[in-house]
């Protein structure tokens, strides 16, 4: 227990003072606080204590007056009132629904100091606090297990002004002040733990009733410790979240055939009032389908399988209307028991049908099969009802087929269905007369007629069938040659036609040839054609040829075919055979089964023969030059190493030539000596270009021959650089000017040339400039020293101005652009455009200048020296 503060404890004490006990007793005092915290998790889980209970003991009497110290807030006070009245409403409700009617004795009457009251029993108070977390105390006065005085404090600052908090735990405080103790069930309102929403339940009800059983025998009991709340009462709240009575909710739900509850409705119930319960007995789904009721349930138990029941509930209830689904099962074309009717899931229904039913001795009904929803071909059949069933018997029509025979036994007769296929014969077929002659089943007459050793029928009737037989005799067949043997019965008086081949060829180039027909028949047909009236032996002759093949991959032969055995043949060969334009073969010899070197040979085939022509094959070589040289063409062994060349210049005069480039063709190559082995006609053509001895110049001259440096690029991308000046042999055509380069610069004006002539001029930038030089005396300024230069300092060209003060400078680039003049310790610099010629500059002094100062000041100095005066001596 927590320590109480030393104000509580004061107040306490005057409470003593002015209520003090009775001193005949023994008393003893204890303490029961709630506390503003979370229940640890293994007290919020279901277990098996939580039906258990602790009693701190009882009163005895029968009416209790509860004092309550009103707040200057008055809600508060109403909030504590409100926490006694939930006894007091709770009391009914339990003893209507479970018995136990003395506590309705149990009096408690609510007082507020100062308006209607000023003492009581139980007396309940705020205060501002009574310790960290501390909802609420409640300090009991016992003498042994017998209340005699009880006193409540509620701590303003641990309920802060909460309404719901302050009315569950100035309830809490109140049950232990009638005697309730505390439970480990934090669902209930008397955990030690603060639980919102928690109301007055079954469990402390209950535990009230034990404490208080004195007042049925009027002999008052020591209270238990503890209790336990009984089996047959659950524990639920009597009241509900605003404070009223419950209604007790009675659940209804449908189950068919023991699976899922179908809620049906939600009937709420005061507590000990009886409500009247009605199912319908039937509960049809369709027309096949429909639920027949089998009785009530409440909590997993029977209880009536009358369809109307009276209960009186005493707790939240959930009733069950229990049904089982039956379907309608209808039975039909059974000759015996059809059947309508309905029948619950799962029943079992055993059919039995005859399997055959007379209509006279040559046609009945056979049983086939059930249809609908089972399928049998059983004439027994046993039904598992879990949906609706429509089964009917079906029957075929069977007729009876009758066979009668003078010779052997007769099978396929018996019972057909109709529409069905019978297949009628007679064993043996054939009876042997000996001598080459028999007799053969041929067919069956009656009510149906038809040819051959068995007859198949539609069964459309009855059927009544009678063998028909016929003579036959053997043909047999030979040949010289070949598997040809052929042994055949036919009937007599028929026409047997029967064709051999003219040719019977064998794999190893040999063959028969067909001659005529000994024996029996002398024709020469291979077509035999003989109408049979008694049994016929004939032999097909054959003689024997044998093939010469030749053989000639690549020439033209003669003599190849087929030859009689011994007979002679002449092959023959063409001397050169021409293959193409460009390859032509050339005979050598025969080899093989004949070997000579002569084209023309006379053989004797007295067996396959297999001769080859040997051939030498010769390719074309076509070697084609560009004039004045003449192309050549010949002839090659095929396999040979042939080896052919072109110039590297044909000179067309002293000025041009063609130079070449490359072989094109059937062989591509840029090497002048070409080596190849033949294995095919070539056809090669020497590629040239024309070349122009030409004079490269620059365009302005610079005067000195390699100043400029060209870099050319041809028509056929070659690449040449030369200086200025230098005669060479250039590609006739189109050359780019990728640069020109005077004294590291790139000068070049002009991208394009045309190496035609014996001259090719490019234009480049190169200038040059005349300067005129004068003095601020307008006189010219001869001797000065002009440079002109790049802006990186490099000295393009340089002059000295002549007597009448001009100089003129080039070759100059177009980056040569600051012109300096110096002129004895002078020296002066500006900037030019290289274009521009010619240009002025003047400058401070010239020679000129200079030479005219120093006369006037001579003469000057003269004349004063004349006209000075004379000192005296």
């Amino acid at each position: 227990m927590r320590a109480v503060p030393i104000t509580l404890i004061l107040i306490v004490f005057v409470i003593l003072i002015l209520h003090p006990v009775d001193g005949g007793h023994d008393f003893q005092s204890s303490s029961h606080a709630i506390t503003y915290e979370s229940p640890p998790a293994n007290l919020t889980e279901q277990r098996q204590e939580d039906g258990v209970i602790d009693l701190l003991g009882s009163w005895r009497k029968r009416e209790l007056n509860v004092l309550i110290y009103p707040h200057q807030e008055h809600a508060y006070t109403v909030w504590a009132a409100e926490g006694v009245r939930w006894w007091i409403t709770a009391i009914p409700i339990f003893t209507a629904l479970f018995g136990y009617n003395y506590l309705e004795e149990l009096k408690i009457n609510v007082l507020i100091y100062g308006v209607n009251g000023s003492s009581g029993d139980i007396r309940m108070r705020y205060v501002e606090t009574l310790g960290s977390g501390i909802c609420g105390v409640a300090y009991i006065f016992r003498a042994g297990t017998e209340i005699v005085n009880a006193s409540i404090a509620i701590s303003l600052s641990c309920t802060r002004g909460d309404e719901e908090i302050t009315k569950v735990v100035a309830a809490h405080e109140f049950a232990h002040a009638l005697g309730i103790g505390h439970t480990t069930n934090c669902r209930s309102i008397m955990c030690r733990y603060v639980v919102p929403g928690s109301r007055p339940s079954t469990l402390e009800l209950y535990s009230l009733a034990v404490a208080y059983r004195w007042m049925a025998t009027n002999v008052f009991e020591n209270v238990p410790s503890r209790v336990t709340l009984p089996a047959e009462i659950p524990m639920f709240y009597l009241l509900d979240v605003q404070g009223y009575p419950i209604k007790l909710s009675v659940k209804i739900y449908r189950r068919v055939d023991g699976s899922g509850l179908i809620p049906l409705e939600v009937l709420l119930v005061e507590p000990g009032q009886s409500i009247t319960l009605r199912s319908d007995e039937i509960v049809g789904v369709d027309s096949s389908t429909r639920m027949r009721f089998i009785g009530w349930s409440i909590g997993g138990r029977a209880v009536s399988s009358s369809p109307e029941i009276v209960i009186r509930p005493r707790y939240h209830m959930e009733v069950v209307q229990d049904y089982r689904t039956q379907y309608l099962v209808r039975v039909a074309g059974t000759f015996t028991r059809d059947l309508t009717d309905w029948f619950d899931r799962e029943s079992i229904i055993d059919l039995e049908v005859p399997s055959v039913v007379p209509i006279s001795e040559v046609s009945r009904l056979r049983f086939d099969r059930w249809v609908g929803t089972f399928g049998s071909t059983i004439n027994t059949l046993r039904i598992v009802v879990r949906g609706p069933v429509e089964v009917t018997a079906t029957w075929v029509r069977q007729f009876k087929v009758d066979v009668f025979t003078a010779h052997g036994s007769t099978r396929g007769a018996g019972w057909y269905d109709e529409g069905g296929v019978a297949e009628v014969w007679v064993e043996p077929s054939t009876v042997d007369l000996m001598n080459m002659t028999r007799i053969q089943l041929s067919g069956f007459t009656g009510d149906y007629a038809m040819k051959g050793p068995r007859v198949r029928l539609l069964i459309d009737g009855p059927k009544r069938l009678y063998a028909e037989w016929t003579t036959q005799y053997l043909v047999s067949l030979w040949s010289t040659h070949g598997n040809l043997n052929k042994t055949v019965w036919i009937d007599r008086g028929d026409t047997l036609t029967i064709e051999y081949p003219r040719y019977i060829e064998w794999d190893n180039m040999t063959r028969a040839v067909f001659r005529s027909w000994e024996g029996g028949l002398n024709l020469r047909s291979t077509v035999l054609e003989v109408r049979v009236v008694r049994p016929i032996t004939a032999i097909a002759r054959y003689d024997v040829e044998y093939y010469l093949d030749l053989i000639s991959g690549v020439g033209s032969v003669s003599g190849e075919g087929w030859y009689l055995m011994g007979s002679r043949a002449i092959v023959s060969a063409d001397q050169i055979s021409y293959l193409s334009d460009s390859t032509r073969a050339i005979f050598k010899k025969w080899e093989g089964d004949v070997t000579s070197v002569e084209r023309v040979v006379e053989v004797r085939v007295d067996r396959p023969m297999r001769v080859r022509a040997i051939w030498t094959l010769e390719h074309l070589i076509s070697i084609n030059y560009p004039e004045p040289l003449k192309s050549q063409r010949f002839w090659v062994t095929q396999g040979s190493e042939v080896s052919f060349s072109a110039p590297e210049f044909i000179y067309l005069s002293d000025r041009e030539r063609l130079s070449f480039r490359h072989w094109s063709g059937d062989l591509i190559t840029e090497l002048v000596n070409v080596s190849a082995v033949v294995t095919r006609p070539l056809s090669l053509t020497a590629r040239y270009v024309k070349e122009v001895l030409s004079l490269l110049i620059e365009e302005p001259r610079t005067g000195t021959s390699g100043s400029v440096t060209f870099e050319l690029i041809g028509p056929g991308g070659e690449f040449v650089s030369h200086h200025s000046g230098s005669i060479i042999w250039l590609r006739e055509g189109r050359w780019t000017v990728q640069r020109s380069i005077w004294r590291g610069a790139d000068v070049t004006d002009q991208r394009s040339v045309d190496a035609a002539s014996g001259e090719v001029r490019v234009g480049v930038r190169l200038y040059y400039i005349e300067f005129t030089l004068k003095d601020l005396f307008h006189l010219p300024a001869p001797m000065l020293s002009v440079t002109v230069s790049r802006e990186d300092g490099f000295v393009e060209s340089e002059g000295v101005t002549s007597w009448d003060g001009v100089v003129r400078l080039g070759p100059v680039s177009p980056y040569g652009k600051s012109l300096t003049i110096t002129f004895g310790g002078l020296r002066s610099e500006s900037s030019i455009d290289p274009t521009t010629s010619p240009q002025r500059r003047t400058v401070p002094l010239g020679p000129y200048s200079v030479l005219l100062i120093s006369i006037v000041a001579a003469l000057m100095t003269l004349i004063y020296l004349r006209h000075r005066p004379h000192q005296p001596e």
